[in-house]
């Protein structure tokens, strides 16, 4: 397929398949955990803790990795996740909507999928070739 249309193509699709989890995520995390805290222990806290557990809540995502993967996605990987459940949830608080939050979560997804998919390992950037076939 030619990548000019190939890989917007995949970004849609991408974004359609993960919206309906983004939703949930930012319903369950931002919607209910992090206002529920915020509500009892104040907004710092439910914004600490509710990106905390988004970024644990991701930690059994490692078992369907190959085992030599496993360790360096749960020692950035889920560091990573925490921050970016730190950033959505700094966006929800300032914004009071979640609805952005998970169409970005939802695009952010999409992406890495359609780069990991594309031949561009974001595990591995010098052993595979990247779009454009070339050696990193």
């Amino acid at each position: 397929m030619d990548p000019e249309l190939g890989y917007p193509l995949a970004l849609a699709t991408g974004v359609g398949l993960f919206q309906h989890v983004a939703i949930a995520e930012e319903i369950a995390f931002r919607g209910a955990l992090q206002s529920g805290i915020a509500r009892q222990s104040g907004e710092t806290q439910g914004l600490i803790w509710s990106s905390v557990i988004f970024g644990l809540a991701h930690a059994p995502n490692a078992l369907v990795l190959p085992a030599e993967d496993r360790a360096r996605y749960l020692l950035v990987g889920i560091p990573f996740l925490t921050a970016a459940g730190g950033f959505l949830g700094w966006v929800y608080q300032r914004a009071d909507v979640w609805l952005g939050t998970a169409v970005f979560l939802a695009a952010g997804v999409a992406v890495s999928v359609l780069v990991d998919e594309g031949g561009v390992s974001t595990d591995r950037l010098g052993d595979d070739p990247n779009i454009f076939g070339e050696t990193m």
